[in-house]
């Protein structure tokens, strides 16, 4: 049986949940008793996802959110924000972006956003968020159901990565070294520094295109250890060195990595 990746099972979640909770509100919201069902329903269907799932009322406020959801939140049950001003958690230019996005799935858009909310306890989270109008049998919007990806991890490590290139440039304005960094196959370069140019008579660009171009330059008689120490440095975790020598304009160089 074919297995769809992560991303595709919540995506498929996320549109079946959309259809069963409009049939849901079509079979069940006539009155306010009925609607009060409804929620209980669609909320159990809510529950059932690995992201913060909510069912917004044309208010913006709240009828149901998820454990899950609750969960990501800091809140101590899904209870504590229920009627809570879904647009409320977003400020400055996020609130912008959700309120436009809001409006745009009141108007029976698919939308979505990437933006900073708060949490319960007042802890900053990033968001990816998906909204989803959910209509009755005339076609309009009794409600809007919501699934935002807590990404705060992924988006720390991007704002790390960024601290260290600015780290790495500002050390090769006041070094004569050459900086650079590899993935652990060594197929593509990941930072390097304007002064390979001066060292290995290579562009950065070139050596974006082609992270091969270096070791086409050292000597045979040198690729070979150079190859097994990089290795080395791969599998066992550990600091190394090598020397070897390569032909920059036809000149042979001696240089330590």
């Amino acid at each position: 049986m074919t297995r769809l990746p992560q991303a595709g099972v919540m995506a498929a979640g996320f549109a079946a949940g959309a259809v069963l909770a409009a049939w849901i509100y079509r079979a069940l919201a006539a009155d306010r008793a009925e609607q009060a069902a409804a929620t209980a329903l669609a909320g159990a269907l809510l529950d059932a996802n690995r992201e913060c799932m909510k069912l917004i009322g044309p208010d913006g406020r709240m009828l149901r959110i998820s454990e899950y959801g609750a969960g990501l939140m800091d809140a101590e049950s899904p209870a504590q924000l229920a009627g809570a001003q879904w647009l409320s958690f977003w400020t400055g230019a996020d609130s912008v972006a959700a309120s436009t996005a809001f409006a745009g799935v009141l108007a029976g858009q698919r939308t979505s956003f990437s933006g900073l909310a708060h949490t319960t306890t007042g802890r900053p989270k990033w968001w990816d968020t998906r909204l989803t109008s959910v209509k009755d049998d005339t076609g309009r919007v009794v409600a809007v159901l919501g699934a935002s990806l807590d990404v705060t991890s992924r988006s720390n490590l991007l704002a790390q990565l960024q601290a260290k290139n600015e780290l790495m440039s500002e050390m090769e304005a006041h070094m004569p070294l050459v900086l650079y960094s590899y993935s652990a196959d060594f197929q593509v370069f990941h930072y390097i520094s304007a002064g390979c140019s001066a060292v290995f008579g290579l562009e950065p660009a070139q050596l974006q295109r082609n992270a091969s171009a270096r070791m086409e330059r050292v000597l045979a008689e040198d690729l070979e250890v150079l190859r097994g120490e990089m290795d080395r440095i791969v599998n066992d975790g550990v600091e190394g060195r090598a020397e070897y020598r390569f032909i920059r304009n036809m000149v042979r160089t001696t240089r330590r990595c």
